[in-house]
């Protein structure tokens, strides 16, 4: 009976044991379900978070939607894209990848990833899908959004034309003719539908080309003792002539030929001129911004009118009726080479050029004539440059300026000659480019820039009451 009531009492204790372990794995299964529960929840919201925040920044400015995979951030209660990822509350680690089916169309997919407590990886993702509210909605119209009107009691003369443009958040810096009144403006259009002048500064020469980098605007001038023009706006409301560099008969071949354009690459200024005997391409050194100092210089057939710079070459829109577009090697600064060149149709000049990442390719546009006035041109092998596609632009027009915005797939050309003087072409498809929207200007535009961080045209206009237009793309 004793050894019989051993055994009933271990079976008992056995039982027992059994049915604490199964009530503590239920109570675990259930705990582990709560937080699992809490946690996807958690991952939902997360998830949201970023599907809100690309509208919001829709909602600012359609063109910071750029494809490809990021992070969100927040600073002064606006969402801003950083990065490829970003962590929330320690554990939950969000994509927001953001694809680019057509240019006025964004398809959003947030997702959200964490490490469950049995070291498993769990996951949610939510999409939409944003589109271009602003352009659908006007049927894809461009509109004047801003001007500013220099007069002589703001600027010293209330005739000069406006000649040359550069943008920098917030900043809109200007160039005009040569007049009795200030060539070189700054504005603030952090606003710009209400730009506001800052500064201004009389310059030698015509500021025929300018780009920004740092806290230096370096313009291209038509003044023979400075032809390179370094302007300091590290003070918007106080800019001056920094320094300078004059091109002379010993140093680049020739003392008189105007500077046309101007292009940046990290410390590197890329600078063409007029052709007149001396070196149409020069190179600088502006590591020192104050101090630059002359490279290289090679000789190139033709007026280089506009250059763009894409990793160690320099694209070149030439007049030169055989070589329309010109490739110049800089890999190695000092020694720089003409490595190719395409001979366009005709012999309209070319007159503007732009370059696209994005599509591996340059935009480049003509005077106008009887073949076509813009162009797409594969620069993927960039010696051996090819046509993409082509376009002959309604009216005959002489393309004077383009840029262009990566994000939407779009280029901004401002031209003269026609009636249309603003134009907005859909370079999604290369090899069939597309007129999307047109404006036309009361008098000519001379040059204009896209600020992407406003998604507004800046342009730089030949009328008397609004040397500044801002155009809602």
């Amino acid at each position: 009976m004793d050894g019989f009531s051993l055994i009933e009492i271990m079976l008992g204790v056995g039982l027992f044991a059994l049915i604490v372990a199964t009530i503590a794995g239920a109570l675990t299964f259930a705990q582990q379900s709560i937080f699992l529960v809490g946690e996807r929840a958690r991952a939902i919201d997360i998830a949201e978070e970023g599907l809100e925040a690309a509208r919001n920044i829709r909602d600012e400015a359609f063109s910071k939607l750029s494809a490809g995979n990021n992070g969100i951030s927040t600073t002064s209660s606006r969402y801003n894209l950083l990065g490829t990822q970003d962590t929330v509350d320690e554990m939950f680690t969000r994509v927001v990848n953001i694809a680019q089916p057509s240019n006025v169309k964004r398809t959003i997919t947030s997702t959200v990833t964490w490490t469950l407590r049995d070291a498993q990886t769990a996951s949610v993702q939510l999409m939409t899908e944003l589109t271009d509210w602003r352009r659908t909605a006007a049927g894809g119209a461009p509109s004047f959004f801003g001007i500013f009107d220099l007069t002589t009691a703001n600027s010293g003369s209330n005739i000069a034309d406006a000649i040359s443009i550069a943008f920098k958040h917030p900043y809109v810096y200007l160039g005009r003719a040569a007049s009795v009144g200030s060539e070189f403006y700054v504005f603030d259009v952090s606003n710009p539908a209400a730009p506001s002048l800052l500064g201004q500064l009389a310059l030698n020469g015509e500021p025929n080309d300018m780009i920004v980098s740092g806290n230096y605007v370096y313009i291209a001038s038509t003044d023979n003792s400075e032809e390179l023009q370094v302007i300091d706006v590290s003070t918007p409301t106080a800019p001056f002539l920094a320094a300078s560099f004059d091109l002379t008969t010993a140093n680049s071949g020739n003392n008189i030929a105007n500077g046309l354009s101007v292009a940046i690459s990290g410390t590197t200024l890329y600078y063409s001129r007029a052709n007149s005997g001396g070196s149409e391409f020069i190179v600088f050194d502006i590591s020192a911004p104050l101090l630059p100092a002359l490279l290289g210089r090679v000789d190139l057939n033709g007026d280089p009118n506009d250059i763009a710079v894409a990793g160690n070459y320099v694209f070149v829109a030439s007049s030169d009726n055989a070589s329309e577009l010109e490739v110049v090697d800089v890999t190695v600064p000092a020694l720089p080479s003409l490595a190719a060149t395409l001979d366009l149709s005709g012999f309209a000049d070319g007159t503007a050029v732009s370059y696209s990442g994005v599509a591996n390719a340059i935009f480049l546009g003509r005077d106008g004539s009887a073949d076509p006035e813009f162009y797409i041109i594969d620069v993927s092998a960039p010696t051996v440059p090819s046509t993409l596609g082509s376009l002959d632009l309604t009216g005959t027009p002489n393309v004077r300026a383009l840029d262009n915005a990566t994000s939407t797939q779009l280029v901004f050309l401002a031209n003269v000659g026609a009636a249309i003087d603003y134009r907005a072409i859909d370079v999604s498809n290369t090899a069939a480019p597309a007129e999307l929207t047109t404006l036309n200007f009361s008098s000519a535009p001379f040059d204009l820039v896209y600020g992407a961080s406003l998604d507004k045209v800046f342009v730089a206009s030949s009328n008397n009451a609004e040397e500044l237009e801002i155009i809602a793309p």
